[in-house]
C-alpha cells in the first residue's frame, strides 16, 4: 500500500514538473 503511494506520488510530481517545463517553454 505506502509503495503503491510512492508511486503516485512521485507520478504526480513528475507530472508537475513537466507542467512547470511547458509552462516555461510557453513564456519564452
Amino acid at each position: 500500500l505506502v509503495l503503491g503511494y510512492n508511486v503516485v506520488a512521485d507520478s504526480y510530481l513528475l507530472f508537475g514538473e513537466i507542467q512547470h517545463y511547458l509552462m516555461q517553454k510557453d513564456l519564452y
